[in-house]
């Protein structure tokens, strides 16, 4: 099956990440995290073809997934905790919020942006039934968790906090303002602002010339509810030479160009989703229980760390990592692949010696990186 020296620093990471688990739960999550590593699907046969036995690793697998005495909120909390503390010395540290689906199974996800890339730290998975009018609700309680482990780790002006039009509600501005971290959120178009001495829809603000951003300034956002916000607008053309327009919210004030920095960091967030579903085979999983579901999450999110911490250790020899990952970089010129979890992932599967350079109790993300 698995190199020897994946389980051994798998073991001594899920230790850290998990101290509460007791023996048998501990195996199982280093066991199904490396097979995992190796199969690249959540499919549970692809896993259970990663061990000797077959029959005995699917019912295991099974077993694992429908053990109700490993709590998958509990593991999402572990693992907050433990990438917080690990960027307890961090000078800056970017949180995308935001929501994924398969068929009728939700996650809400906070992720952790490093580099090009995120990587989930903390979920929610949700049935279609329970999130009729509780949406919001959900959020705000995600939302108040990851900040309530973040900011006891990290002074709150450190953080920033991104999310999509679905989160820009007086009610989420609040709580991110109680917590005093800054935040950049995209606007629906139909929402009015104070401008000019009246009232507008930020849609019916209109470019001057060639202009592609600008800051309106803090100004009154919203007519029914209103609050004191700093607002931009950015636009560009998509690939049939469309214009698209981003409305942003922020309670700091940015100027227009980190504005646009700022929100376009939120789209690595599709990238992990994407990383986690294509990659590792999230999007294989047919789960129809939700709390097995999120179990299943758990081992992918508690991978997708492991890489990139050993991503970002082996970074620190950028030229021994540049000769290594020519053998696994796309062939088409000029480009290389830039998700250092799908680096890592190709090249852990080809040398699990790589697994050597891992040590989780020394977990580090560079600041450039963050």
């Amino acid at each position: 099956m698995k190199d020897q020296r994946l389980s051994t620093r798998l073991g001594q990471y899920i230790k850290q990440v998990l101290p509460d688990a007791h023996g048998h739960q501990h195996k199982a999550f280093v066991d199904f995290a490396a097979a995992l590593v190796v199969a690249g699907s959540c499919c549970q046969a692809s896993m259970a073809r990663t061990f000797t036995s077959f029959e005995a690793a699917a019912k295991r697998l099974s077993r694992f997934l429908g053990n109700e005495r490993i709590d998958p909120d509990e593991v999402s909390l572990s693992t907050l905790e433990y990438v917080a503390f690990q960027l307890r010395w961090a000078s800056a540290v970017r949180l995308v919020i935001d929501w994924t689906v398969e068929d009728r199974q939700h996650l809400l996800v906070a992720s952790l942006v490093v580099g090009g890339r995120a990587v989930p730290i903390f979920w929610r998975a949700y049935g279609a039934d329970e999130l009729k009018g509780r949406t919001r609700e959900y959020e705000e309680r995600l939302i108040g968790e990851v900040l309530d482990s973040i900011v006891a780790n990290i002074d709150a002006s450190r953080v920033t906090v991104t999310a999509d039009r679905a989160f820009a509600t007086a009610s989420h501005f609040d709580l991110l303002d109680s917590y005093g971290v800054g935040f950049v959120i995209r606007s629906k178009g139909s929402v009015t602002v104070w401008f000019s001495g009246q009232w507008h829809k930020l849609s019916s603000l209109r470019f001057t010339g060639n202009q592609r951003r600008r800051v309106l300034g803090r100004i009154a956002y919203c007519q029914s509810d209103p609050r004191q916000l700093w607002v931009c607008q950015a636009r560009a053309r998509d690939r049939c030479g469309n214009w698209g327009v981003w409305h942003m919210v922020s309670n700091h004030a940015f100027s227009a160009e980190e504005f646009v920095y700022e929100y376009r960091r939120r789209f690595n967030c599709e990238h992990a989703f994407r990383d986690g579903k294509r990659l590792l085979g999230f999007a294989d999983a047919r789960i129809a229980d939700i709390s097995a579901w999120s179990r299943m999450f758990a081992l992918v999110a508690l991978t997708m760390i492991a890489l990139v911490g050993l991503g970002y250790h082996m970074l620190r020899r950028r030229a021994a990592l540049k000769a290594r990952t020519r053998a696994v970089a796309s062939r088409r010129r000029a480009r290389r692949e830039i998700s250092i979890i799908h680096n890592m992932l190709l090249l852990v599967r080809r040398d699990p010696a790589l697994w050597d350079q891992f040590d989780p109790t020394a977990f580090a993300i560079p600041d450039t990186a963050l």
